[in-house]
């Protein structure tokens, strides 16, 4: 029997290391991941606001073992019917049982501008290059260079708190949040104390205020404001693999795919 994990994120990684201690020798356990790490997706702020790689990230090679086995590469489609995983590089791998967990995908909730001017931190390449373009932006000559986040929520206030505490004086970070307050859905004395401590490191905050377009150095508000930028990440919301969809799987909102009570 093989069972396959697609994602060493913390479902795929938590799932396979599970299996990987009860099942029998005999079966064939493959976890099938696009990079070399296990990266604490919930620390990828810290990384692209400069922190070291190493800090956020674990060597795969250390957790796997028999039966247990691992496949670099990236997944290009899923057949179902077939029980079947395409991959970019070692071809077709079948299944007797597949376990999905390659995460989720920006949502853009379809904002002209977003996905072509924006960036975001929701994977290590991801990160990555945020951390790259902060690092230039702080380094240029003159003022100091404006962050734009996109998005209230925990995703955007600890990459906006990241950023103003590891380029003090060389950057300039704004929240923007389309909803009435950020972070939506916690207590009201929570929000009010996290607000004071970000605008207290001088993140400014502009919460009540939707997007309608972006552009190359700006971004247009309902209501007819704009607030330009140097650097544009967008931490305004996820939706399910785009993957999913293409395996013609039932759907609910946002691209998720539908399951029973037991993930199936």
């Amino acid at each position: 029997m093989r069972v396959v994990v697609l994602g060493a994120g913390y479902a795929g990684l938590t799932c396979f290391l599970e299996l990987q201690d009860r099942l029998a020798r005999g079966h064939d356990l493959v976890l099938v991941s696009r990079d070399r790490h296990h990266w604490f997706t919930t620390e990828l702020h810290t990384y692209a606001a400069g922190h070291d790689a190493d800090a956020v990230r674990i060597p795969l090679r250390r957790l796997v073992r028999p039966p247990g086995r691992l496949i670099i590469d990236h997944v290009s489609a899923l057949r179902p019917a077939a029980r079947q995983v395409e991959l970019k590089l070692s071809g077709t791998l079948a299944y007797d049982l597949l376990v999905f967990a390659l995460g989720s995908e920006p949502e853009y909730f379809g904002l002209p501008g977003i996905p072509r001017h924006a960036l975001t931190i929701g994977s290590p390449p991801a990160a990555r290059e945020v951390r790259e373009r902060v690092r230039a932006l702080a380094a240029r000559e003159g003022p100091p260079g404006h962050v734009l986040v996109v998005g209230g929520g925990l995703t955007g206030v600890e990459l906006a708190a990241e950023l103003a505490d590891e380029y003090p004086g060389r950057l300039r970070v704004t929240i923007l949040e389309a909803a009435p307050e950020i972070m939506a859905g916690f207590p009201p004395d929570l929000v009010q104390v996290a607000r004071r401590i970000l605008e207290g490191k001088g993140i400014r905050i502009l919460a009540g205020s939707p997007i309608v377009t972006a552009d190359a150095s700006c971004v247009h508000l309902q209501g007819g404001g704009e607030v330009p930028y140097d650097l544009l990440v967008w931490a305004g919301g996820v939706r399910g693999h785009s993957l999913l969809a293409r395996a013609g799987l039932a759907l609910g909102g946002r691209g998720r795919a539908r399951v029973d009570a037991f993930l199936r």
